[in-house]
This record gives structure tokens, sequence and C-alpha cells, in this order.
């Protein structure tokens, strides 16, 4: 990853545009070929499985099938993130899954989340001016584990503790 720059594709904002619906499968091309052209980017995209299935109009070409081909190339760097359940479901044994590696991330022990919540609270602490306890960053972690899905730890501790902030401010 040396000299090179991550860049992340926001489908949302891709497909969200106006008029973006109808020309999506261009937007990626040139997406795609603006990647391929510089050299130095990663290209990044979260929840790739909701690539998947995702059409511009009619009868035009899965998205999933652009990304695919031109990673078929190996022409640029690609990293997409997915839960182990939306790759099992989208990618895995379709032409996205053919052309990427799977890579599983296990989740940080608790003294590592421990040490990432301290090195990313201290921003929502200054933002708020306010100060969270170490009490505090243990619910945290304990009831973002129990009672938030749709993300991993950190980042719904993280999202816990941003909400709980701007509550008690």
């Amino acid at each position: 990853l040396e000299d090179k720059r991550l860049v992340q594709l926001d489908l949302s904002g891709l497909v969200g545009l106006s008029g973006a619906r109808e020309r999506g499968e261009e937007y990626l091309k040139q997406i795609i070929f603006e990647v391929n052209r510089s050299g130095n980017i990663v290209l990044v995209i979260e929840n790739v499985d909701r690539l998947a299935g995702l059409k511009s109009q009619a009868g035009g070409l899965d998205m999933a099938e652009i990304l695919a081909s031109a990673l078929d190339q190996k022409a640029f760097y690609f990293i997409g993130t997915t839960t182990t359940e939306g790759f099992a479901s989208k990618i895995e044994g379709k032409i996205l899954g053919r052309v990427l590696n799977k890579i599983e991330v296990p989740l940080p022990s608790r003294d590592v989340l421990w040490q990432i919540l301290i090195t990313k609270i201290y921003v929502i602490e200054k933002e708020l001016k306010i100060f969270f306890s170490a009490d505090a960053l243990e619910q945290a972690i304990n009831l973002a584990d129990r009672y938030v899905y749709g993300k991993a730890l950190p980042a719904k501790a993280m999202d816990l503790l941003t909400e709980v902030g701007y509550k008690v401010r």
C-alpha cells in the first residue's frame, strides 16, 4: 500500500444522484476507468455485497459484473468489505466471488477494543466538551455487543458513545 491512496466509493451516493439510477453503469465504468488510469488508487467499497444484483436499468448489466470484469483484468487494487452472511449469500459462488479473495478478519480482543475506543473517543470528547469514564467505555462495549446489530465492534460501540455524547451534551 506504499504510495497508494485509499478512495472509498459510496454506493448509495453512486445510485442516489439525480439521474444516476439510469446512468449508474456509466458512472461506475467511468470511476473504474479513472481508478485504473491513476495507477496509485486502492478502491474501497464497504458492503460490497450490496453491489450484487444492483442494476441501473431494466435489462442493464449488474454492477457486480462491471466490477468483476474490471478486477479480472488486474488493472487496479480493490478492497471490499462485507459480513460473513453477505459474502455467503451474494458473493460466494457468483461472479464477484471468482475474482475476489476472501480474508476473514476476526473480532478484536477486549484489550484491543479498549485501545481502539480510547484512541477514537478523544475526538468525540474534544468536539462535545464532555468526558467518558472507564465504566462508560466498558458499558458501551457490553451494551453495543448485546443490543446493536448491523455493525461489528468497535464501530457499534463508537456509534453508541457518539449518540450518548450528543444526548448528554
